[in-house]
């Protein structure tokens, strides 16, 4: 069975259409993922910084 040209061009378009998303949703996740990892990093390190100021006038 073969199918007409334009129902396959219309296939053909979706897969594309449908790529380009997953392409797109996949650079967005990792930019997240980035924002997010390094959010996570930067309240650790001021954490750190607290509690050893903390520390360090509790000793002193």
């Amino acid at each position: 069975m073969l199918l007409p040209p334009s129902t396959l061009f219309s296939a053909t378009v979706a897969v594309k259409t449908t790529a380009a998303h997953y392409t797109t949703t996949s650079a967005c996740n990792k930019h997240l993922n980035l924002i997010v990892t390094e959010h996570v990093t930067t309240t650790v390190i001021s954490l750190k910084r607290r509690i050893s100021s903390v520390m360090s006038l509790a000793a002193g």
